[in-house]
């Protein structure tokens, strides 16, 4: 069989099985593993990502030689940054980490800055680079599309995760045969640097799917119907904390004001002189 790697996607959907991941000072924390795409993770238009990248220097050479290279034409660019405090991603490479994994899109706004948003174990790899990179932009595991229609052999599938990976069989559904109608651009593409591995023993008919080296003509539609290009655009650096929508501002002032005005009220009676006073009948 040919080995192949299991990425985790990060994102926070409950109940799914929990991985460690070490965060800035070498200590762990827990992240909630899974592999859904969800919609409205694109990063702003026109806008710079800034990634921190940790580990040995021809690793993080290779990683930006990569991007550099195979990334195409966008509305957003990485820009590799030596300021953990300026990244809006943060990469752990090689031997630092604990797989290949990345949080979806801007999800990566969302977590602690003091945690990595993105490992690459095989960061000697493209293909393992650009679907890391591939995720951090937003795109879908290409085998969870809704037209892939793959002739699953799940008890091939489960026996193999379960003994490999450790996973419980309603985290490999999440993970392997779970579709999701959230998938934003393309046509299945069974070619795309997002797709497993998936050797003929996990399949009925005997199918075998073998991802792109790097990304398809079709994932750069995709990625450019999500971003695109516009080169008459100067591009800003993204803000550092995620979007907040207007319904949730105006909960958050609403609460906000009660406070205070409770707050002004507690005080008031406070500082009543006749509060501790006490009629004693003569």
């Amino acid at each position: 069989m040919r080995p192949y790697i299991i990425c985790m996607t990060e994102a926070n959907y409950g109940d799914l099985k929990t991985v460690p991941y070490p965060v800035r000072n070498g200590s762990y924390a827990l992240g909630t593993a899974a592999s859904l795409f969800v919609k409205n993770k694109q990063w702003k238009h026109n806008t710079v990502i800034n990634v921190h990248l940790t580990g040995d220097d021809l690793l993080k050479e290779f990683v930006q030689q990569t991007i550099t290279t195979h990334m195409p034409p966008l509305g957003v660019e990485f820009a590799f940054v030596d300021d953990w405090d300026r990244s809006h991603i943060r990469v752990a490479l090689g031997m630092l980490t604990n797989g290949n994994w990345s949080y979806l899109g801007t999800d990566a706004l969302s977590i602690s800055r003091n945690e990595y948003t993105m490992m690459i174990f095989n960061a000697t790899n493209e293909t393992t680079i650009l679907h890391e990179f591939g995720h951090a932009l937003g795109l879908h595991h290409e085998h969870l599309h809704p037209n892939a229609n793959i002739l699953w052999n799940k008890e091939a599938v489960y026996d193999e995760l379960m003994s490999s990976q450790g996973w419980s069989r309603g985290y490999i559904d999440t993970q392997m045969f779970n579709h999701s109608d959230d998938y934003l651009a393309t046509e299945f593409d069974p070619k795309s640097i997002m797709m497993y591995y998936i050797p003929t023993a996990w399949t009925l008919d005997d199918s075998v799917y073998y991802p792109n080296n790097v990304f398809t003509n079709e994932d750069v539609q995709a990625l450019q119907q999500l971003y695109p290009p516009d080169p008459t655009q100067e591009k800003h650096t993204h803000p550092y904390y995620p979007s907040i929508d207007l319904f949730t501002v105006i909960v958050v002032s609403f609460v906000v004001i009660e406070a205070v005005v409770l707050s002004a009220l507690i005080f008031k009676w406070y500082m009543n002189p006749k509060r501790n006073k006490v009629s004693v009948p003569i």
